[in-house]
């Protein structure tokens, strides 16, 4: 006796086979989507990386121990932070542009510093 496929086989083969296609194509545009937003996320960081000049690596500024990063900052100030850095207000200035950059805090000094000695 041979087995034979009735339709309610035949439609729950069909449901399976849809439901694997389903999921694995569902699958497959997630990593898709998530590729594409981590490339916009590293367009966006490559664009803010050169508009800041941060190339060097860290640690490899000049010999007179001021960052590299700072030195090249400090004409690239932000109008409010040489405004701050103006009214002696050296700690908001400081604040001001770790924010604005991403620099880490001896860096962000260095460029304040820098500026305020080339006033």
């Amino acid at each position: 006796m041979q087995p034979v496929l009735h339709a309610i086989d035949c439609a729950v083969i069909a449901l399976i086979a849809t439901t694997v296609v389903v999921i694995a194509s569902a699958v497959r545009s997630g990593r898709t989507s998530d590729q594409l937003r981590v490339d916009n996320l590293e367009r966006k960081l490559d664009l803010l990386m050169s508009q800041l000049n941060r190339l060097p690596a860290a640690g490899s500024g000049p010999a007179s121990g001021q960052s590299s990063i700072a030195g090249r900052l400090q004409d690239g100030l932000s109008d409010e932070v040489r405004r701050l850095a103006d009214a002696n207000q050296k700690i908001e200035a400081i604040k001001l542009l770790r924010e604005q950059t991403g620099l880490d805090l001896k860096e962000a000094k260095d460029a304040v510093d820098a500026y305020q000695s080339r006033r």
